[in-house]
């Protein structure tokens, strides 16, 4: 006898003899899980239905009872309960020997029987032996639903680890290509994209320029203002910049107070017309309510030739700048391609 097996189960006991069912019942609650009892055959089915619809109520592991009963005799009930499912277990108490009884029990699909007057020994026995393949099959269940339970508990914290990863990757990433003042391209993202840009114009012949731009006097707005005033400055530049561009120009802080556009597919006249747009409504915006007077800016344009490397290019467009600084600044100074 599997006492552990014992332990687990949930027992529909039915018996109309109320002495013996009382004894039997105490007896069996002392080594099962739960003993739920019923007086007749029809009592009987009536319990076993409730708890197979109510999922609130624990589900019986085996049914136990005596044959004759008032209302509805163990078998007829049995057969009506097999009707609703024909998996659960069953073992009768009877009094009865005949062969064809024994027979027709067997035939039903009882799996064991206990004599009147009640051996409990003997019925532990074909309780045990009865409910044995049926419990361990619901063990494994539970063992599967608990560990699938797991898996999707794992697979839960995983996907959170991985949107995590994502999320800081992306912050980093982010952190990695953008100024932390102006929230625009750094000068490492504005390098990488123009490396790419070159590979492109060479390769498909297509046209590229560069704006590089630069605050006029920055330096006394600083001394005067303080640097907060100068963030301001910069950050709100950075944005009006944006305005006047296209969802594929880079726009990129190059360095203190100078910046840089990356411009795809554009000659070098219309880049000098994007660079006075920029200039005229630098000049004409008021981007700090502290600062008395106007800020300007000197702007350098030039056309990537063909064939020409990045530090070629990049010094042409400086070259640019400083003519500009140097010729009265708040102008733009285009420096025409040369071979």
């Amino acid at each position: 006898m599997n006492k552990e097996i014992l332990k687990d189960i949930v027992i529909l006991y039915v018996e109309d003899e109320e002495d013996v069912r009382e004894f039997t019942s105490k007896t069996l609650e002392k080594l099962v899980k739960c003993v739920k009892t019923a007086n007749n055959g029809l009592a009987g089915l009536e319990t076993f239905i409730e708890h197979f619809e109510n999922p609130d109520l624990p589900t019986f592991d085996i049914i136990i009872t005596d044959i004759n009963m008032p209302k509805m005799n163990g078998l007829d009930m049995l057969v009506k309960i097999y009707e609703i499912d024909s998996t659960i277990p069953s073992v009768i108490t009877t009094a009865h020997n005949d062969v064809n009884f024994l027979k027709k029990a067997i035939d039903l699909g009882v799996r064991g029987y206990a004599t009147k007057p009640l051996n409990l020994f003997q019925l532990l026995e074909s309780i045990s032996m009865a409910v044995e393949s049926r419990v361990l099959r619901k063990q494994l269940e539970n063992t599967n639903k608990e560990l699938e339970k797991q898996v999707s508990q794992r697979t839960i914290e995983l996907q959170n680890i991985i949107h995590k990863l994502e999320v800081n990757s992306k912050e980093l990433l982010y952190e990695a290509t953008h100024d932390h003042l102006t929230s625009i391209y750094n000068r490492q993202k504005f390098t990488t994209e123009l490396d790419y840009e070159i590979k492109r114009a060479n390769r498909y012949n297509n046209k590229l320029s560069i704006i590089m731009y630069d605050i006029d006097s920055f330096k006394n707005i600083n001394d005067t203002y303080g640097h907060d005033i100068g963030d301001e400055v910069l950050i709100a530049i950075s944005n009006l910049s944006t305005k006047h561009l296209r969802n594929v120009d880079i726009l990129a802080r190059w360095g203190g107070e100078e910046f840089m556009i990356l411009l795809p597919q554009t000659t070098i006249k219309d880049a000098s017309r994007i660079a006075e747009n920029i200039r005229k409504a630098i000049e004409k915006a008021c981007l700090s309510q502290v600062l008395k007077g106007n800020i300007t800016a000197s702007f350098g344009v030039c056309e990537f030739i063909q064939k020409e490397n990045k530090d070629t290019f990049l010094k042409r467009v400086d070259e640019a700048l400083y003519k500009a600084k140097n010729s009265g600044k708040n102008i733009v100074v285009m420096i025409p391609n040369h071979n």
